[in-house]
């Protein structure tokens, strides 16, 4: 994982975005805490300091003199109210001086003698360069006598003048610590790993499902997780694609000479009827031919369209509609013999589907039946409906039993001369079962070949 913070960015990467945009944040948290320091906090300060003066000002009105805070200056002048301004200054400077407060500036003018004369209350800041303090004032009339009270406040200006420099650093360091740390947080969490998924999915688009871990526990490696796994899915699918391709191939020229054979025997047979040296046999040999082609184009044709389109459920007599099916197939081979147990059960099923189910399952054991023998038993089961067909055939591995429902798998050569395999057989029932929603089951024991179909009612 990459820990630093390259100064290289691609155009427009997410990482040079967000150095700018912290940037213009810095810029703008600057200004902000200069004009802070500059106008807020001396009205902040001198806000506070006032608050002792106004509480002694309220005390003193309510009669509650004694709880005045020792910080607070307190003068009362009896009849100060008739003096003149300048002996009202000078009384005035003289008891601030007793109480130990020296001012190289105190003045009250004309007009402010008279705000107090009406009842104002009158409130001064005095600025002592000299003596490095200021002294916050409130003057009152209270029952004829004129009250002056404040307090000497540490000059702002000289206080600001040591510790603005050492602030004004201290407060660029941690905004620059907490930008920069920002940057490398959402780099590593956020910037790093979108980057690393996006490698992913072009590997991807290349056909390069070797996708890297992605260590993030967060969200994003949740979806990292994910594009994992759509890989490793996409991988398999590819693999499935590459065994089917080579599957239609084979089966493509297996049914190229599958069809190939019947037509180049009806095309000896329709030659030597030209050539007047066709037998007895003709007609009956032709229409076999035609029937294989048929039985092997119609298989074909089944497995492409049977999931094409919503099936349509109609009420099924089982036991009707198997003696049909054995009828049908009578015609095929003569000697093959269906046996049947059934219950009498109505059932809501695709007639369709159904064809293609029994007609596949009893041309399979038409072509594989050791004995020429096929038993069909059917039995409601709760809200189902089972149907197992078995006959005698030839062990085969376990292995190739669970590829048997897989297109294009034969399991070994047909007994009957007249049906050939081609492969789809049991993928067409599974396809079918399935889509009429129940399971199908293939299995073999002891030279028992069954398939176990289980339906919906």
């Amino acid at each position: 994982m990459e820990w630093g913070i390259s100064l290289k960015f691609l155009k427009n990467s997410l990482t040079g975005d967000l150095v700018k945009k912290m940037t213009v944040i810095f810029t703008f948290s600057v200004l902000f805490f200069g004009l802070f320091y500059q106008y807020m906090f001396p009205t902040y300060y001198y806000w506070q300091q006032e608050k002792p003066v106004k509480q002694a000002q309220k005390l003193i009105e309510k009669n509650q003199a004694d709880k005045v805070s020792d910080e607070v200056v307190t003068i009362k002048g009896q009849g100060w109210s008739m003096f003149s301004e300048a002996d009202l200054n000078e009384r005035l400077h003289l008891s601030l001086n007793q109480a130990g407060i020296t001012l190289s500036k105190f003045w009250l003018d004309q007009d402010t003698h008279q705000e107090l004369l009406e009842g104002k209350t009158i409130q001064r800041l005095y600025h002592q360069k000299k003596l490095k303090n200021d002294f916050y004032a409130r003057f009152f009339m209270k029952q004829g006598q004129l009250y002056l009270v404040g307090r000497s406040i540490p000059s702002f200006r000289e206080t600001v003048a040591v510790l603005f420099p050492l602030l004004f650093m201290a407060t660029i360091s941690i905004l620059l610590l907490l930008i920069f740390l920002l940057v490398f947080y959402v780099r590593r969490e956020l910037i790093l790993p979108i980057g690393k998924m996006e490698r992913a999915t072009r590997q991807m688009s290349a056909l390069n499902f070797h996708v890297t871990n992605f260590e993030t526990k967060n969200e994003l490696g949740v979806l990292g997780e994910s594009i994992q796994q759509m890989a490793c899915s996409l991988q398999e699918y590819e693999q499935t694609m590459l065994t089917r391709n080579e599957q239609l191939k084979e089966f493509s020229g297996s049914i190229a000479h599958e069809l190939k054979t019947p037509l180049a025997v009806m095309q000896l047979l329709v030659d030597a009827e030209k050539m007047g040296v066709a037998g007895a046999t003709f007609v009956d040999e032709l229409d076999h031919q035609l029937e294989v082609m048929n039985q092997k184009i119609t298989q074909i044709l089944a497995y492409s369209i049977q999931l094409k389109e919503e099936l349509a459920y109609s009420l099924i007599d089982m036991p009707d509609y198997i003696r049909k099916q054995k009828e049908a197939h009578y015609h095929v081979d003569n000697e093959f013999i269906i046996k049947t147990s059934f219950s009498f059960t109505k059932i809501q099923s695709n007639e369709t589907m159904l064809d293609l189910i029994f007609g596949n399952l009893i041309t399979n054991a038409m072509k594989y039946s050791n004995d020429k023998t096929l038993l069909i038993e059917g039995q409601q089961r709760e809200e189902s409906y089972k149907l197992t067909f078995r006959n005698q055939a030839e062990n085969v591995s376990p292995a190739l039993i669970n590829k048997l429902t897989e297109p294009f798998v034969v399991g070994e050569a047909s007994r009957n001369t007249y049906l050939a395999g081609t492969g789809l057989g049991l993928t067409i029932v599974k396809q079918a079962v399935e889509k009429l929603g129940g399971n199908c089951i293939v299995e073999q024991n002891d030279g028992l070949f069954s398939v176990i179909i289980t339906l919906p009612i």
